[in-house]
């Protein structure tokens, strides 16, 4: 049985060519996209923000919680999944920086994002690894016995996506 070692220096290595692509995809946002930027938004246009609550929380929990279960079921498009969410996550935050700064898109994020972002690492993380065990085993269940093998790292996510999502709910 074939199957792929889930330690902390391949997810500190995956993390890291992660963060790597994110700085990449910013900066093309960077040459590609300011000048559109610039002539087609307006300081404030895109700037709204919620207003605390339980039922944002929920809000953002359920959208969470569907993303970890995309990256659970789908795992052989992981790195399609991957690419995706970087993307669409980076260019918010290029959009944000921009209208907003540097500094209040930090206060933004920096109350839940310490948890949701090596949390999203870490489904991003156990989905590439299922992939790569499917592919290299072509048996299924060696992917059910990797997901077994790590279920307290799954619970772990979904206990991460709760906590993140009700920092940011309650505290934005």
């Amino acid at each position: 049985m074939e199957i792929v070692k889930v330690n902390i220096k391949s997810y500190l290595k995956f993390s890291l060519s992660i963060i790597v692509l994110a700085i990449i995809l910013y900066f093309l946002f960077d040459f590609f996209g300011l000048s559109y930027f610039n002539h087609n938004l307006q300081r404030g246009d895109i700037i709204h923000s919620r207003n605390p609550s339980i039922l944002y929380s929920l809000e953002i929990i359920k959208n969470n919680t569907i993303n970890f279960f995309q990256y659970f079921f789908l795992f052989p498009l992981s790195p399609l999944l991957i690419f995706i969410d970087l993307t669409i996550t980076i260019y918010q935050l290029w959009v944000s920086i921009h209208l907003r700064g540097l500094v209040p898109t930090f206060l933004l994020l920096y109350k839940h994002a310490f948890i949701e972002f090596p949390n999203m690492l870490l489904y991003m993380y156990l989905s590439w690894v299922n992939m790569i065990i499917l592919f290299k085993s072509f048996n299924l269940k060696n992917v059910f016995f990797s997901i077994k093998k790590n279920i307290k790292l799954y619970l772990l996510c979904i206990i991460n996506i709760l906590i993140a999502g009700l920092i940011e709910g309650a505290l934005n």
